[in-house]
């Protein structure tokens, strides 16, 4: 798909991360310009759509993440990375025992550091981590880091200390609520994105499909999604004005009967 895509001229623009999304005051064909500012440029289009997921970004460990170095893994790193090597796996979900997993099916080492009591993830992983000879540490975080030698050693808020050839980090995603929020579009209770019945937000021109809205969590909905949207704002682009009319006042309804089933859902709540 990517190899269609370039064939068919779309330009792509990676290492960038999306900043804000402002209207202008230029117009193109009674179409009001917005720009698309990241942290590496800005961008003019007419429309935008919105297919970043829910979560975006690994969350970070300050303490490994400080070493800048590139034996710290936000994923999986490859498989000849870590064969037979001593690995710290920090995280207590499944991603964080699966990789953990991984590393013992390569012959590796592992020493799991957990800050919850227990592992969130399936127990059943656990206790096959720990029948490998795989090393879980409940109650415990990472509090500092530094290299010696080849090594990474990190000390332990138990007062411990632990040797790493690298270090996988499994901590969770960042939410991208805040970006949304930044976006200034309508958000659902869950801070997912707000849509109509065409895929747009509360913002004209800025559409959202997949997992930013908040709907089903599926990658061949999204897909399907995809292509929808992107045929609606070809069509608001260069369809007459009556149809975007038409859509305005679907857009409406959607939104009277969403205030509705609010003012209804407060009317039966239970009083406190």
């Amino acid at each position: 798909m990517f190899r269609q895509a370039k064939v068919a001229l779309v330009q792509f623009r990676f290492n960038e991360e999306l900043v804000a999304i402002d209207d202008t005051d230029q117009v193109e064909k009674e179409d009001s310009l917005k720009r698309v500012e990241t942290n590496h440029g800005s961008y003019l289009c007419r429309k935008v759509i919105l297919a970043c997921g829910v979560l975006h970004c690994p969350r970070k460990l300050a303490a490994l993440d400080r070493l800048g170095s590139r034996k710290v893994h936000y994923k999986n790193p490859k498989i000849g990375d870590y064969e037979g090597s001593r690995v710290l796996v920090v995280g207590g979900g499944d991603s964080a025992l699966d990789a953990a997993m991984m590393v013992l099916a390569r012959h590796g080492t592992v020493e799991m550091i957990v800050r919850e009591a227990a592992p969130v993830g399936k127990s059943d992983t656990r206790a096959r981590i720990e029948a490998a000879g795989g090393l879980v540490r409940a109650s415990t975080e990472v509090v500092a880091a530094a290299f010696d030698d080849d090594a990474i050693a990190v000390t332990l808020s138990d007062g411990s200390e632990s040797r790493c050839d690298l270090a996988i980090v499994q901590i969770g995603f960042l939410s991208a609520k805040d970006t949304f929020q930044r976006l200034s579009v309508r958000l659902n209770q869950d801070g997912s994105i707000a849509i109509d019945p065409y895929y747009e937000t509360s913002r004209r021109g800025l559409f959202a499909v997949g997992d930013v809205h908040g709907d089903i969590k599926l990658i061949a909905v999204a897909w399907a999604e995809g292509i929808q949207v992107a045929i609606y704002a070809f069509k608001e682009i260069t369809s007459p004005y009556w149809l975007n009319e038409k859509r305005l006042r679907d857009s409406k309804v959607t939104l009277i009967g969403e205030k509705i089933t609010q003012a209804a859902r407060r009317t039966h709540a239970p009083r406190k």
